[in-house]
C-alpha cells in the first residue's frame, strides 16, 4: 500500500510542474492577446511589417476575416487564455496542498477535490457565455466546446467522494471499519433468512 502511495505521490509532483508550466504559458498566451486585441482595435493596421508586408493584413487575406472578425478571434483567445490559467491555478493549489498531506486521503484535501470539480465544470461555462457574447458582437463563427469540461468537473466531483470516503477509512469512522455492518456466511444459520 505504501508503495502505491508514493507513485500516486510522484504522480502528483509532476502533475504540479506540468500545472506550473501550462498556468504559466496560459497567462503569457492571454497577456499577448490582450495586448494585441486592445492595440490592433484601437490603433488598428499599424503597419507591423516583415519586409514590407502588413503581418495583419497577411493574415486577414489568407483567412478571409474582416477586422472585426479578427479582433473578435483575438478576444476569444484571450478568454479561453485565462479559464486555462484559472483552471491550472487551481489544479496547483490543490496538488501542493496534497503533497503536504501526503495522500490525496484527507477530508480537506477532499473538499478541495470537490472544489476543483465544481471549477472544473463552472468556469468553462462562464468562458463560454463570455465567448458567446464577443461572438455575437463581431460576428463570428467561433464556438468553445465545453462538453469534456462538464464530464471532467463531474469525474473530479465523483472522485472527491472516494477521497472523502478514504478520509474516513484512514480515520476508521466508515461503514467498513464496523464489522459489524457486514453479513457473513457465518451469519446465516438456515436458507429461510436468504
Amino acid at each position: 500500500m505504501e508503495n502505491k502511495l508514493n507513485i500516486i505521490q510522484k504522480i502528483a509532483q509532476i502533475a504540479k510542474i506540468v500545472c506550473q508550466v501550462l498556468f504559466i504559458i496560459c497567462l503569457l498566451c492571454a497577456g499577448l492577446a490582450l495586448t494585441s486585441g486592445i492595440s490592433y482595435s484601437a490603433i488598428g493596421d499599424f503597419e507591423l511589417k516583415i519586409g514590407g508586408v502588413s503581418i495583419v493584413g497577411l493574415i486577414m487575406d489568407n483567412t478571409g476575416l474582416t477586422e472585426k472578425e479578427m479582433i473578435g478571434n483575438i478576444f476569444c483567445v484571450f478568454v479561453e487564455a485565462v479559464i486555462g490559467s484559472l483552471l491550472f491555478g487551481f489544479s496547483k493549489v490543490y496538488l501542493e496542498n496534497e503533497l503536504k498531506d501526503g495522500t490525496p486521503f484527507t477530508e480537506r484535501g477532499a473538499k478541495e477535490f470537490l472544489r476543483l470539480g465544481i471549477l472544473v465544470y463552472a468556469i468553462p461555462q462562464g468562458g463560454n457565455i463570455l465567448i458567446s457574447i464577443i461572438t455575437k458582437i463581431t460576428d463570428i463563427n467561433n464556438t468553445f466546446d465545453t462538453g469534456e469540461d462538464i464530464l471532467f468537473g463531474l469525474i473530479l466531483i465523483l472522485m472527491s467522494f472516494i477521497f472523502s470516503y478514504g478520509a474516513e477509512i484512514r480515520k476508521g469512522t466508515a461503514p467498513c471499519e464496523n464489522q459489524e455492518s457486514f453479513i457473513s456466511a457465518n451469519d446465516i444459520s438456515d436458507d429461510s433468512q436468504l
